[in-house]
């Protein structure tokens, strides 16, 4: 067939090269000057086994599945030198430690409890530390535009499409991954348009002491924060629940002020003329003291978007809807990109292409 995919982050990026390598012919439609350039660019970068999502078992489970699907074909931009932390806040959380430690074993998730002197112990009740890894942005980047350089797939940058346009109306079928522009995208597709949650996102990269190297912490559930390297570049990035996001709605669309407008997915943008990173540094020094020496080297902005009205598990699905010759792709995980690829395969050509014991949503 002759087949669209609308948004060059990701997940277009892989269906693309998975539609390809079957036998059809695929355009990859981009509305920037470059693939990767969003959400798809703009992450926490840690590869998830299961361990952060001890209130649902279904994301849990589809990061443990998934994992090793995106490593094997990732297999360079992912970076395992790191030591990986989970620790349970003393108070506020969601989760006890009693539960989480239920969650890993549930899901056959190793871990081994430990000490870290990174932490405030009279903050933390239990830490552990956990087998998963991480990946380098610069390097995923690299290769997905290799692959696609090296594939049948033709890619056109600079070229925002809807369904509704008429530049697909030539097309047997159109699968939009375009995550939080896919509202946009399907108008002329309305029974797969549908109320997301929008949240504008900060996430500072920050020098750290060396006693910070190679490792990564979450403090969790409810209190959430955490640090990770940032690729290979030496730094670091900063999460928090709270401090992360400078607005939300939900609806059909993200808004924001327009003070974010020029720092949106523009990489890096140092001094910035709004930013949380003092509430980030301040907050987070609770949990991990060393924070409080952290230097602002410039933060990132992009646009998350989630499912509305999932706060009591925090649930990240992914989810395959179709009607007519749309596919829409919506997912929270970068994680889960190949097994979408692989669903959308086998449902475009009823072939699998890896032996996946369950797909997506639908």
């Amino acid at each position: 067939m002759k087949i669209a995919v609308v948004g060059g982050g990701i997940y277009g990026v892989t269906i693309s090269l998975e539609l390809s390598d079957t036998g059809h012919n695929v355009d990859l439609f981009e509305k920037e000057d470059e693939i990767m350039t969003a959400a798809s660019s703009i992450n926490q970068w840690r590869l998830h086994r299961g361990y952060h999502y001890p209130r649902s078992d279904e994301t849990a489970e589809s990061c443990r599945r998934n994992e090793p699907l995106f490593k094997d074909y990732f297999e360079d931009a992912v970076v395992s030198d790191t030591e990986h932390h989970y620790c349970i806040a003393s108070n506020r959380t969601k989760t006890t430690p009693d539960e989480f430690v239920a969650h890993c074993e549930k899901h056959n998730l190793h871990y081994d409890q430990t000490n870290l002197d990174l932490v405030n112990d009279e903050r933390v009740a239990l830490t552990v530390r956990v087998e998963e890894d991480r990946v380098d942005p610069y390097r995923l980047k690299r290769n997905c535009r290799r692959r696609l350089d090296e594939s049948e797939v033709t890619v056109h940058l600079d070229t925002p499409v809807s369904v509704d346009d008429g530049t697909l109306n030539d097309y047997d079928h159109v699968v939009v991954a375009t995550y939080a522009n896919s509202n946009r995208t399907l108008n002329g597709a309305d029974a797969l348009r549908r109320d997301l949650k929008f949240q504008l996102v900060e996430k500072p990269v920050v020098e750290l002491p060396k006693r910070f190297h190679r490792k990564s912490v979450v403090v969790m559930d409810g209190p959430f924060m955490c640090f990770d390297p940032y690729g290979r570049t030496g730094n670091f990035l900063l999460g928090h629940v709270v401090h992360a996001v400078h607005s939300t709605i939900v609806g059909q669309e993200p808004q924001y002020d327009d003070i974010f407008g020029p720092m949106l997915n523009a990489g890096i943008v140092e001094d910035p003329p709004v930013t949380n990173f003092e509430k980030f540094r301040r907050s987070g020094a609770n949990y991990i003291p060393g924070l409080a020496e952290a230097e602002h080297i410039g933060s990132m902005f992009t646009i998350r978007a989630v499912l509305p009205n999932v706060e009591g598990t925090d649930k990240r699905p992914t989810v395959l809807n179709q009607s007519d010759r749309v596919t829409r792709v919506f997912s929270g995980k970068f994680v889960n990109c190949v097994e979408a690829a692989n669903t959308i395969v086998e449902r475009l050509t009823g072939l699998t292409r890896n032996n996946s014991p369950s797909g997506p949503e639908r």
